[in-house]
């Protein structure tokens, strides 16, 4: 039996364009992975994105299509929408970018300037910070990405978003209802994440989300979090405790004013131990 070449080359053609389709269906879903399990916040995110105006939608469509650099300014020019309603059309559309870590050269377009090596994942982030809450349930969810480097930027922006939400006058008013609940609970379990930066930002978070839910875990962190880095965690688990001021703290506090190895963490604890409870003796 006489072999065919001709007939391997198309199969081989065929074999390798199905693997290329299929390799890139793979990309796709991983680039919203972490919102798989959510189907009401894509349902609320496709939602703003559907009421957008033309001109909006236009933008959208280069976060998602275009090359790194007019995925970059179309990110940054976002950030130039005058009202969030118009701007939280684009947050799926930014979750996504989060993925994008294509390093860019200097480049200056329509007025905007990117400094060398800027990512649009960076830019991304920058702009979800900017639109504020209504991208932390999305941000939230991103915290349980497969990517390092998405979740390290979720817990910076949420960290970020509430530092700035717990300054307004009207934070306690929007704190009832459990409004930051899947925040919360994201954080809560981001503070056991292998990266000691993410577990940082996570700590920071669930100090100005103000959930008191959060005091076992951040005691827990505040004690027993070692390794690299862990010190700034463990800095960043103190002043949480220090803010949520729960007196189910204060053995944790007392350990680690007393104990911890950073002089920081110390001077945090009893600072801490100072607000919760001013006549607390702190002694060996």
């Amino acid at each position: 039996m006489r072999f065919n070449h001709e007939r391997f080359r198309t199969g081989l053609f065929i074999v390798l364009f199905i693997g290329a389709l299929h390799a890139q269906e793979l990309m796709a879903s991983e680039d919203v992975m972490f919102l798989q399990n959510e189907p009401e916040i894509i349902a609320q995110l496709k939602g703003w994105e559907s009421q957008a105006s033309i001109q909006v939608k236009a933008t959208i469509a280069k976060l998602r299509d275009g090359s790194a650099v007019d995925k970059a300014y179309a990110a940054e020019a976002i950030q130039k929408f005058e009202s969030v309603e118009t701007k939280k059309a684009a947050i799926l559309a930014l979750l996504n970018l989060l993925h994008d870590t294509t390093p860019l050269d200097v480049y200056q377009k329509n007025g905007l300037f990117l400094p060398k090596n800027t990512t649009p994942s960076e830019l991304a982030a920058q702009t979800l910070v900017w639109i504020g809450r209504p991208a932390v349930d999305g941000l939230a969810a991103a915290l349980n990405d497969r990517s390092e480097s998405v979740r390290e930027k979720a817990a910076t922006c949420l960290s970020s978003i509430f530092t700035t939400i717990s300054s307004r006058a009207s934070f306690p008013e929007e704190m009832k209802g459990g409004t930051y609940k899947k925040a919360t609970a994201a954080s809560i379990k981001a503070l056991r994440d292998k990266n000691p930066l993410v577990r940082q930002s996570a700590a920071s978070a669930l100090g100005d989300i103000n959930d008191c839910m959060a005091v076992p875990a951040l005691m827990e962190t505040l004690l027993k979090d070692e390794g690299f880095g862990g010190f700034f965690v463990r800095q960043e688990a103190a002043a949480a405790l220090r803010k949520l001021r729960d007196p189910r703290s204060k053995d944790a506090l007392r350990i680690a004013a007393l104990q911890d190895t950073d002089e920081k963490v110390r001077a945090i604890a009893r600072h801490a131990l100072s607000i919760i409870d001013p006549h607390f003796i702190l002694s060996k």
